[in-house]
Parts: structure tokens; sequence; C-alpha cells
């Protein structure tokens, strides 16, 4: 056999090889991308009803979807369009007669799924627990 005929040879054995030994890809479930808008429009219904979140006003943002068979789990952050400070929320949604609906869970009641509430600090009051804050000082006379 002549060298270029071997070396050809070689050259696809070798080829072959290597593309036969890559490990098979596994594709991922397209149904968290697909279900995705159907769950944030269930997401963005239930803050509606509520009335507690000026949804114009947020930037929300799906971190991450897992979805097994009618249940779904969903962790949210609203960002300020504005600008400033955002919040993660955790919602458990469940699949019913066609349409996805934020799961209600005890001790959601008036709370947004995941999120806790504590009451509020009475007027000119930091609630229990802050540490000090400086007065600032007197306006200066001109």
């Amino acid at each position: 056999m002549k060298r270029p005929t071997m070396f050809a040879i070689l050259f696809l054995l070798q080829a072959l090889v290597v593309a036969c030994s890559k490990p098979p890809q596994t594709q991922q479930s397209p149904a968290p991308a697909a279900e995705e808008p159907a769950i944030r429009a269930a997401l963005e219904k239930y803050l509606r009803e509520r009335g507690s979140i000026n949804l114009e006003g947020m930037e929300i943002v799906i971190k991450r979807l897992d979805i097994q068979a009618d249940h779904a789990e969903a962790k949210v952050e609203f960002r300020a369009r504005q600008g400033g400070g955002s919040m993660e929320m955790a919602y458990e949604l469940e699949h019913r007669e066609g349409v996805w609906a934020v799961k209600k869970t005890p001790g959601t009641s008036g709370a947004h799924g995941g999120m806790t509430t504590q009451p509020a600090a009475p007027a000119g009051q930091m609630p229990p627990g802050h540490p000090q804050v400086a007065s600032p000082p007197p306006p200066k006379k001109q």
C-alpha cells in the first residue's frame, strides 16, 4: 500500500473514533421555555388581583422555573424600572383546566408567594432590632 493512501485511511479512522467517542448530548425538555409565557401571565394575573404591587413600575424576571407535571415552582425577581432595589419571591403554581394559576399556600394570605410580612413600626420609629441612627445636623442658618 502506498503511504498517502495509508495516511488517508489512518486519518479517517482517527476521525471516526473521535466523532464516536463524544458522549451523546441530552436535549433539555422544551417545556419550561414553552410554558414560561403562560406562567408569567398567571403570575401577573395573581399580582393584579392582589393590587399590592405596581406592575407597570416593576420589571419582572423569572430567574428559575421548575415544572413537574402539573405543578411548577418559580423564583421571580422584581426590579424597579426607575432603578433602585430588587427583591426575589418564590411562587408555587398548578396547572388547572388548561391554565396555570398561583397556588395559595398556608401563611401567604395577603402576601406574595413566599414573602413574609412584618407589622410596620409606628411612624417616626425604627423597627425592632434596627441599629441606632444618628440624627442629621440641624440646617444652617443663613
